[in-house]
C-alpha cells in the first residue's frame, strides 16, 4: 500500500500518489525524480533501469538502436605534420641583431683609435708697426747689448728716480728700488740724471765713476765719457 511504501522509503504519501498517477509535476522538482524513483524501485524490488527508461521516454525500438554496436570508423589518412618556421626565423633574427651590434661597436672603436689629435690652427701673425716716439731721448737704443763696448752699472741703497740717455736714446726712465741695481749698455757717452745723488754708486766698465754718490742734491745731465780702456768685469 501507499502507507507501507511511505514507511519503507520515508517519502511523503502525496508524492507516491503523484508518481502512481503520473503527475510528476506535483513532485518537488524534476531534478529529484530519478533519486525518488530509485528509492521506490528498490523498496518494491523493481528494475530501476526500466523505470529510468520510462522517465527518459525511451521506447523498445529506441533502445534497440542504442544497443547496436557501432562499427569502427574507417582509418583516416595520416595528417602531414606542419613544419613550424617561427623558431628558426626568430633565431636568425636574434643572430643578425647580435652581429650588427658587434659590427657597430668594432667600427666605433677602430675609428676612435685612428682619430688623430685635434690641432688648433695657428693664429695669424700681425707685424707691429714702428713706435712713433714724441721725444728723441725716449727712443730705446737700437744696439744689442752684447755688441756694445760701454757698460754702466747703477747700485742704490735707497729708492731713486733715474734717467739714462746714450747717443740720444733713452735707455731707462723710471724708479730704481732700494738695495737693487741696473746695468746699461751703449757704444757712446752716457748722460745720467738722478733724483738724489747720495745713495747711488756708478760703475763704468767695472770702474767706479767719480762724482756720483757724494751729495744728497739732485743730479742733472751728468756726463760719463766713453773710455777706451775697459776695466775688470766685476759687476754684471
Amino acid at each position: 500500500t501507499v502507507d507501507q511504501l511511505s514507511a519503507l522509503t520515508k517519502i511523503n504519501p502525496s508524492f507516491i500518489d503523484a508518481l502512481e498517477s503520473g503527475r510528476w509535476d506535483l513532485l518537488p522538482g524534476r531534478v529529484y525524480l530519478k533519486p525518488f524513483v530509485k528509492i521506490c524501485g528498490e523498496a518494491l524490488n523493481l528494475d530501476v533501469r526500466e523505470l529510468y527508461d520510462k522517465i527518459d521516454g525511451l521506447t523498445p525500438e529506441d533502445k534497440k538502436k542504442y544497443d547496436v554496436p557501432i562499427s569502427d570508423p574507417a582509418p583516416l589518412a595520416p595528417v602531414a605534420q606542419r613544419v613550424d618556421y617561427k623558431i628558426p626565423i626568430v633565431a636568425i633574427s636574434v643572430l643578425t641583431i647580435i652581429l650588427l651590434i658587434s659590427f657597430v661597436v668594432k667600427t666605433r672603436q677602430k675609428s676612435a683609435g685612428t682619430r688623430g689629435d685635434f690641432v688648433l690652427p695657428a693664429r695669424t701673425l700681425f707685424k707691429r708697426g714702428a713706435i712713433k716716439w714724441e721725444r728723441p731721448w725716449e727712443r730705446p737704443s737700437p744696439y744689442f747689448q752684447d755688441n756694445l763696448s760701454q757698460r754702466l752699472r747703477l747700485e742704490t741703497t735707497c729708492e731713486i728716480s733715474a734717467l739714462v740717455i746714450a747717443d740720444q736714446d733713452t735707455l731707462f726712465k723710471g724708479v730704481i728700488l732700494s738695495q737693487s741695481g741696473k746695468t746699461f749698455y751703449a757704444d757712446s757717452t752716457f748722460r745720467l740724471s738722478l733724483s738724489r745723488n747720495d745713495c747711488v754708486i756708478a760703475f763704468l766698465n767695472g770702474v767706479k765713476v767719480e762724482g756720483i754718490g757724494i751729495s744728497s742734491k739732485k743730479l742733472n745731465n751728468f756726463v760719463i765719457q766713453k773710455k777706451d780702456e775697459i776695466g775688470p768685469d766685476e759687476i754684471k
